[in-house]
């Protein structure tokens, strides 16, 4: 007998939790940057456009079930979402951040995997080799990729370490007209740091040449602090970065401080 005929409360139950988690995962990809606790999670976690992929994931799964009722294909897409939601739900629990999108996804999966296991009690078995073998592998990616999460009050202060010596640095160590300092804070396991080094920094090096200098500091010392942190001083003007900003922000930065652009307003909001 057809599982979704002899189980079908349990099975719309598990149609119904794919289509939240997706619908999950879209209001975090819509709204992350705007929400601050999506934002912090977004920096716990290395991958870009990591919401997205959850929208597009379980779409497919949502689609698949649909068309083609119950399968593997399905069972197993639920018990490998479980094991990655754990792990992000542990995270953001030790940075004492609130994600409402991805708290609601793993609700929503979590009750998808008891409605997988109601539809066909094969599935428990199937879990405790999926779960746990997807949380290792995630749990182990995120440790190597340098996802470290920080607490919100230690991240608060970090930062506002950061513009105290954004401050300091402008006061004390002033900046010839005509020139900026770029102070680059930066730690060897952040993805966004290197593509600052790769495909930002050298195009701006060599547009503004010796009117610009770069110098890179460890965070280290600075834990809460999103990398790379940026500080732009110049004789007037400085301006602080939280994150990697779009590249065209930066120039105009960087042309502001130098006192090249009294005309246009250099967005700081967008970093990423």
């Amino acid at each position: 007998m057809d599982l979704k005929v002899e189980h079908p409360r349990a099975w719309r139950c598990l149609l119904a939790s794919l289509a939240v988690a997706a619908l999950a995962a879209t209001w975090g990809a819509v709204q992350g940057s705007a929400c601050g606790s999506c934002q912090g999670a977004s920096e716990l976690v290395p991958m870009k456009h990591l919401a997205m992929l959850g929208t597009l994931y379980y779409s497919v799964l949502f689609l698949a079930a649909i068309f083609s009722g119950p399968s593997l294909f399905v069972y197993s897409g639920v018990m490998i979402a479980a094991g990655v939601h754990g792990p992000l739900v542990a995270l953001l629990i030790q940075a004492k951040l609130f994600c409402g999108p991805c708290v609601l996804a793993a609700a929503a999966v979590s009750f998808g995997v008891v409605s997988a296991i109601v539809v066909a009690p094969s599935n428990a078995f199937r879990g405790t080799l999926l779960m746990p073998g997807t949380a290792f592998v995630f749990q182990t990616w995120i440790l190597f990729s340098g996802a470290v999460p920080v607490d919100a009050q230690v991240q608060a202060q970090a930062k506002a370490s950061v513009e105290h010596l954004s401050r300091d640095e402008f006061i004390s160590s002033p900046v010839e007209p005509g020139k900026a300092r770029m102070v680059v804070y930066t730690r060897p396991d952040c993805g966004y740091c290197m593509q600052l080094e790769k495909d930002v920094l050298p195009g701006i090096v060599q547009e503004f040449g010796s009117r610009l200098s770069v110098e890179r500091r460890s965070a280290e010392a600075l834990p809460g602090i999103p990398t790379p942190t940026i500080i732009l001083t110049g004789s007037e003007r400085r301006r602080l970065f939280p994150g990697l900003p779009p590249e065209q922000d930066l120039r105009l930065a960087i042309s502001n401080v130098i006192g090249e652009d009294h005309d246009r307003k250099t967005v700081l909001e967008k970093s990423r």
